[in-house]
C-alpha cells in the first residue's frame, strides 16, 4: 500500500471531516501552487484506491467517492495512521539542517525534534551519506562530538542547488522566485515550505532588483532557465556569504574572466546587490557570475556568431537526426538558426559545469517519449564532441527544437487516404494498421479483407491500397509490404506516395465521435468479449504441418460442439486455400497465428494448441523456427466488433511479450482464459475511456 506523505495525510483528513472543500481552500492553508494540489490528490487516491475509494473535484468541492463501508474503514484506519514523515520527509529536513550548519551537532538534537530513537537517526544518516558523496562531501560523525558535513565551498553550493532542484519541480522554484507565493511568515507550516529555507525570499526580492537594474544595460535576453540558474545561484551564494563561506576560482580563470563583457556585467551586479544588501561581494563570487551571465547569453539570430565549431555542431546534430527521424530538414532554415542560438549558451554552461534546468521536461517526455528517445540518440553528437555526459533537460530542450521542424513539416504536408488489406482483416491488417498510424500524413479510410474487394471500383476516396498480400487490381495503386512494415515497406509507401513521412511523436487523442453509436459499439464490443471469454479453448495440438495441425484442432472443436461439420470445412478451407495469407509466425517467439472469417458462425472463436511434434515454419522475417504454440482466431464474417476484439487481441499478441510467453508456457484451459480475459479487459477499458475522454 502506497505511504502517505505528512501534508497527503492532512489534505485527506480535512476533505473527509468537510463536505465541502474546495482546491482553493487547500492551497490557501498549505501555501501551494494548483499544480501541486492536483499531485497531491492523485498521490492520495493512490492510497484511498486500496478502499475501492476516490476523491473528485465536484462544483461543490472536493468529495471521497466509494461504498460506504469501504470510506468508514478509511476514516477509522486514518485516525491511527501514521505518515512517512518518519522516512523521508524526515531524511530530507535532517540532510537540509546539515547543509546549512557550519559546526557539529549532536544525534540528540534531530533525535528529540523528529520523536524517534537516535538509532533510527543514525540508520537516517547512513542513508543520506551516499547522497552526500555523490555531491563531492563526506559526512563525519565522531562520538561525543557529533555530526556535520564536510567538504569544498562550490561542493557545498552545487550540492544545495541540486537539492533544491531534486526536492521541487522546476515550474514550482521559478513560481517561487518570480511570484513568492510561499511568504515567508508561512514557512513553517509544512516539509515543502521549510526546505526553502534554504533560500531566503526576502534576499530573493532585493537580487531581483539588483538584476532588473541590469538588464536595462546589457545588449542581450537572459532565457527563463539561466535565469533560474542565475538567482538560485545568487540566493545561495548570499546565505552562505552572510555565514562566513566564501569561494575561492583560481587566479588563472578570473583573469581571463576579467578580459570578459559579462565580467563588468557582473562587477555592475555585485555593485547593485551589495547596495541591496549590505554585504561585500569579493572577486571570485564575480568571477562566478560572470560565468552565469555567459552562460545566460541569447541572441535571436546566427549573424553575431563566429564559433565554426558550434555551427559545425549544429549541422552534424541535424545530419544525425535525418538518419534518426527518417526526414529530411534541409529546407528547414529555422532549425539550423534555433540550434546554433540554443547551443552557445548551452555549450558554455555544460564546459563550465553550470546547471541545465528545463521546466518542460517532464512535459516533453510524458506527452512526447518518442520524440525525447530520438533527441537523446541526436545529442549522441553532442556527447562526442564535448566528451561529457549531456543531460535530460539539454536534451528536453533540444527535443523541441526538433520537434517544431517536425510541427512545420507536418502542417506543410499533404494528407494521403489509405486501405488496408490483408486475407482476413483480423490479424496482419491490426498489425500493419497501427504501424501505419504513426505517420500522421496517411488516413486510414478502411480496413477490410481480400474477399471484400468487389466493391473497390466505386470507391474515388482512396489514394492507396496497402496490402499484406499480393492483389489483382488494375485502377488503383497497390503497395505490398510485410505487416510489420519493415524499413523497406516505409521505402516503398514514401515512392509510391511521392512524399516524405513525420512520425506522431506525441501521444494521439482520438477524435470524438457520435455518442449514441460509440455507446452501441462498446456494447456490442464487450458482449463478445465475454462470448469469446466463454469459449477460449486449450487443447494438445499434433500435426507435423499447418494443415495437419489446423485438421487436428478443428476437430477437437467439432468434439466440444463448438462447431459443426460445414463450419469446419469452412474455417479449413479459408485458412488452407491460401495458407500464407492466413497464418502469422512471431519472430523468435516459437508461436504462429492462424486467422479467418466465416459467414454462419455466431460468435468468435480463439483456440490455444500446445505443439506437441517437431514443426518448423517461415517467421514474419523469413526465418524459420520450432512451433510452440498455434493460436487460431476465427471471427463471424461482417461482424464489426467480433472481428476488432480478435484483431485487439492479435496486437496484443505483438505488442505484449509477456502475453505470448504466458501462453507459450500455460499448462491448463484456465491459465489460458485467466491472461486472454485480463488482456481483453484492459481492451475493453480503453475502448471506454477512449470515448469518453
Amino acid at each position: 500500500m502506497n505511504k502517505l506523505s505528512g501534508r497527503q495525510l492532512q489534505i485527506l483528513r480535512k476533505i473527509l471531516s468537510s463536505s465541502n472543500t474546495r482546491m482553493e481552500d487547500i492551497m490557501k492553508e498549505f501555501d501551494i501552487s494548483k499544480r501541486t494540489v492536483y499531485r497531491e490528490i492523485a498521490s492520495i487516491n493512490e492510497f484511498v484506491k486500496n478502499y475501492n475509494s476516490k476523491i473528485v473535484n465536484k462544483t461543490d468541492g472536493l468529495v471521497i467517492e466509494g461504498n460506504v463501508a469501504d470510506i468508514e474503514k478509511l476514516k477509522l484506519d486514518i485516525v491511527g495512521y501514521r505518515s512517512e514523515f518518519e522516512t523521508e520527509e524526515r531524511r530530507k529536513m535532517i540532510l537540509s539542517e546539515l547543509l546549512q550548519l557550519n559546526e557539529p551537532v549532536k544525534l540528540e538534537y534531530f533525535s528529540k525534534k523528529f520523536g524517534v530513537t537516535t538509532s533510527t537517526i543514525s540508520y537516517d544518516l547512513k542513508e543520506l551519506e551516499k547522497w552526500i558523496e555523490k555531491q563531492g562531501l563526506t559526512l563525519i560523525t565522531k562520538p561525543g562530538y557529533g555530526v556535520y558535513i564536510s567538504g569544498s565551498e562550490n561542493s557545498f553550493r552545487k550540492a544545495i542547488a541540486n537539492f533544491l532542484y531534486e526536492n521541487f519541480d522546476t515550474a514550482d522554484l521559478i513560481d517561487f522566485l518570480k511570484t513568492g507565493y510561499l511568504a515567508k511568515n508561512n514557512i513553517e507550516k509544512n516539509i515543502d515550505l521549510r526546505l526553502l529555507n534554504l533560500i531566503d525570499y526576502d534576499t530573493v526580492l532585493k537580487i531581483e532588483k539588483a538584476i532588473l537594474k541590469l538588464k536595462s544595460q546589457i545588449d542581450y535576453e537572459i532565457v527563463e532557465s539561466s535565469y533560474l540558474g542565475l538567482v538560485v545561484h545568487l540566493a545561495l551564494a548570499i546565505k552562505r556569504l552572510q555565514n562566513g563561506e566564501t569561494i575561492e576560482m583560481g587566479e588563472d580563470n578570473l583573469q581571463e574572466l576579467k578580459k570578459t563583457n559579462e565580467y563588468k556585467f557582473a562587477k555592475k551586479l555585485a555593485k547593485y546587490l551589495q547596495e541591496e544588501l549590505d554585504i561585500p561581494i569579493p572577486e571570485d563570487e564575480i568571477g562566478y557570475v560572470t560565468i552565469h551571465l555567459i552562460g545566460a547569453k541569447y541572441r535571436s539570430t546566427t549573424q553575431n556568431y563566429n564559433d565554426k565549431d558550434i555551427e559545425i555542431i549544429a549541422r552534424d546534430m541535424i545530419k544525425e537526426a535525418e538518419k534518426i527521424f527518417d526526414v529530411s530538414f534541409s529546407e528547414d532554415e529555422f532549425l539550423e538558426d534555433g540550434l546554433k542560438s540554443h547551443l552557445v549558451p548551452a555549450v558554455y554552461r555544460l564546459e563550465m559545469g553550470l546547471d541545465i534546468r528545463n521546466p518542460l521536461l517532464e512535459d516533453i517526455k510524458t506527452k512526447y517519449p518518442l520524440l525525447f528517445e530520438k533527441s537523446n540518440r541526436v545529442c549522441d553528437v553532442l556527447r562526442k564532441k564535448l566528451n561529457m555526459d549531456i543531460p535530460e533537460d539539454e536534451v528536453g530542450y533540444i527535443a523541441m527544437h526538433f520537434g517544431a521542424a517536425l510541427e512545420r513539416k507536418k502542417e506543410a504536408a499533404k494528407r494521403y487516404n489509405i486501405m488496408v488489406v490483408c486475407a482476413s482483416g483480423i490479424g496482419t491488417s491490426r498489425m500493419l494498421m497501427s504501424k501505419l498510424q504513426m505517420f500522421p500524413q496517411i488516413n486510414i479510410v478502411d480496413v477490410t479483407s481480400s474477399i471484400k474487394l468487389k466493391d473497390l471500383k466505386v470507391r474515388d476516396d482512396i489514394d492507396l491500397i496497402v496490402s499484406t498480400i499480393p492483389l489483382d487490381i488494375k485502377d488503383k495503386k497497390v503497395v505490398v509490404v510485410n505487416p510489420l512494415l519493415l524499413k523497406e515497406d516505409v521505402e516503398k509507401l514514401k515512392n509510391a506516395l511521392n512524399t516524405d513521412f513525420i512520425m506522431e511523436y506525441g501521444i494521439k487523442k482520438e477524435e470524438e465521435g457520435n455518442f449514441k453509436k460509440e455507446a452501441l459499439h462498446i456494447a456490442n464490443y464487450g458482449k463478445r468479449i465475454l462470448e469469446l471469454c466463454d469459449t477460449i479453448t486449450y487443447m494438445t495440438a499434433k500435426g507435423e504441418n499447418s494443415s495437419q495441425i489446423i485438421e487436428y484442432i478443428l476437430k477437437n472443436l467439432i468434439d466440444e460442439n463448438l462447431i459443426n461439420e460445414n463450419q469446419k470445412e469452412q474455417i479449413k478451407g479459408r485458412l488452407l486455400k491460401r495458407e500464407s495469407l492466413g497464418k502469422i509466425v512471431l519472430p523468435n517467439k516459437g508461436f504462429v497465428i492462424y486467422h479467418c472469417t466465416i459467414e454462419n458462425i455466431d460468435f468468435p472463436l480463439v483456440v490455444v494448441g500446445k505443439v506437441i511434434e517437431e514443426v518448423k515454419m517461415k517467421n514474419l522475417v523469413g526465418d524459420y523456427e520450432k512451433i510452440r504454440t498455434a493460436f487460431l482466431m476465427v471471427a463471424p464474417e461482417g461482424d464489426r466488433e467480433g472481428i476488432e476484439v480478435l484483431g485487439d487481441l492479435s496486437m496484443s499478441l505483438i505488442e505484449r511479450e509477456d502475453l505470448v510467453n504466458t501462453l507459450n508456457e500455460a499448462q491448463s484451459q484456465k491459465e489460458v482464459k485467466e491472461k486472454i480475459k485480463e488482456v481483453l479487459l484492459k481492451k475493453f477499458y480503453e475502448e471506454i475511456k477512449r470515448i469518453i475522454t
